[in-house]
């Protein structure tokens, strides 16, 4: 499969999964904040509801084994009612969104990513339906007044839902196995780099030489190196330190001001005694007002 039929093909998984993911589990979040409404509204506490909303989605974190099992049983039927689809179709498609994504992400052979995927443990669609509900259930007890009770509020509107899909697909790519898909991608830029290094040609150009660019290699790739020949640039080994090498011409400058500096005459003038100086003690330790303000 090309990459732009992974993609393709991606995107209609994702899309299908995320819509009944998206429809079953806004709608479990809207039936809590309407019962909760209706609990405050008959105790007079309508002031109250989004505190107590709050509540509730809090306590959607802390299922236990049992609720959760429950609360998943429930999901599963309303899918083969609404869908006509199964669990084990479910666990396909969300298997088959994690493995394009790291074929994409790779983009090398099958068998490269068979392997990976045999170290990795796919999750179980059980999880994954638990961690989104959670998920969405976080950001609306960040943001509780997004929902309203009116006649005219439309839980299903495209805002909201954008914003939905997103958390969904987050959840997909928390769950990717980024660790050994980072590896694949060095070991690849790796290879990449020996199979550049070995393709290089080293030419030792001369320019006054006309005659030594010759090469039996048309490799285009080149990297031509200038022979050096500038007194600045000379080396010079550790024990030849003390012995004369070509000098750049700013070193040049410098020993010829420190023989010019060497013929000067200097002239040593003696110190006079000088009496110390009178200060106005009165005027030297009395401050003026605001004098460290100016």
């Amino acid at each position: 499969m090309s990459l732009v039929k992974s993609i393709e093909t991606r995107k209609e998984y994702e899309d299908k999964l995320y819509t009944i993911i998206y429809k079953y589990q806004i709608k479990y979040i809207y039936y809590i904040f309407e019962k909760q409404y209706d609990d405050d509204k008959q105790i007079n506490r309508l002031n109250s509801l989004y505190r107590h909303f709050q509540k509730r989605l809090l306590k959607i974190a802390d299922w236990s084994s049992d609720k959760l099992h429950k609360e998943y049983k429930k999901f599963l039927e309303w899918c083969k009612r609404k869908y006509n689809i199964q669990e084990e179709e479910l666990q396909q498609i969300l298997n088959t969104i994690i493995t394009l994504f790291v074929k994409i992400m790779i983009n090398k052979k099958n068998i490269i990513i068979e392997g990976l995927l045999d170290l990795y443990t796919f999750p179980k669609f059980k999880y994954f339906f638990y961690k989104c509900l959670k998920r969405i259930s976080r950001h609306y007890y960040e943001n509780p007044k997004s929902l309203t009770i009116d006649d005219k509020n439309e839980i299903l509107n495209s805002i909201y839902k954008t914003t939905i899909l997103e958390l969904i697909r987050s959840v997909v790519y928390n769950m990717l196995p980024m660790k050994q898909v980072m590896t694949i991608l060095e070991y690849k830029d790796l290879i990449n780099e020996d199979e550049s290094d070995e393709n290089k040609i080293v030419i030792e150009y001369d320019f006054n030489d006309i005659n030594s660019s010759e090469s039996s290699n048309s490799n285009p790739k080149v990297i031509i190196e200038k022979q050096l020949s500038e007194c600045s640039l000379k080396y010079v080994s550790s024990d030849d330190f003390d012995k004369e090498y070509c000098k750049s011409e700013s070193e040049k400058e410098i020993e010829q001001l420190d023989q010019e500096e060497d013929l000067v005459k200097h002239v040593k003038i003696q110190k006079t005694n000088r009496k110390p100086m009178q200060f106005n003690k009165k005027n030297r330790n009395d401050l003026e007002e605001y004098f460290f303000d100016e």
